[in-house]
């Protein structure tokens, strides 16, 4: 009985550090990325935490940058923020025309190889 009451102490010990590790690499991702997309995409409104529900369907986007005025003739690309990633991983990502930003110097640095091609999603 000891050894089961153990193992569920350490099960919520070591969510605890997932969450605290997540909450951490937010706050590193959120102030760069702001900083990316400002000033590489141009991004006038910039909001975290955006969730959305259509047709049953839940969205949840960790942040989302748009221009004015009010979305006209919209373009829609994807980044995919990480500390690490595996290299097929990567690779995937780029060749699907998602950017992606990695931790490099304790910042995030936006990956774009000199072949990508970003995919315009809208």
């Amino acid at each position: 009985m000891q050894l089961k009451k153990r193992i569920k102490e350490l099960g919520i010990q070591i969510g605890g550090l997932g969450v605290k590790f997540a909450s951490f690499a937010e706050c590193m991702a959120f102030p760069a990325m702001e900083r990316i997309l400002r000033t590489r995409f141009g991004m006038e409104v910039i909001s975290t935490n955006v969730k959305s529900k259509q047709n049953n369907e839940n969205l949840e986007i960790d942040m989302l940058g748009y221009t004015f005025p009010e979305h006209a003739d919209k373009s829609l690309y994807g980044i995919i923020a990480a500390v690490s990633a595996p290299k097929e991983l990567k690779n995937r990502v780029l060749n699907q025309g998602i950017y992606l930003a990695l931790v490099h110097d304790e910042e995030f640095k936006l990956h774009e190889p000199a072949k990508f091609t970003p995919q315009c999603f809208s």
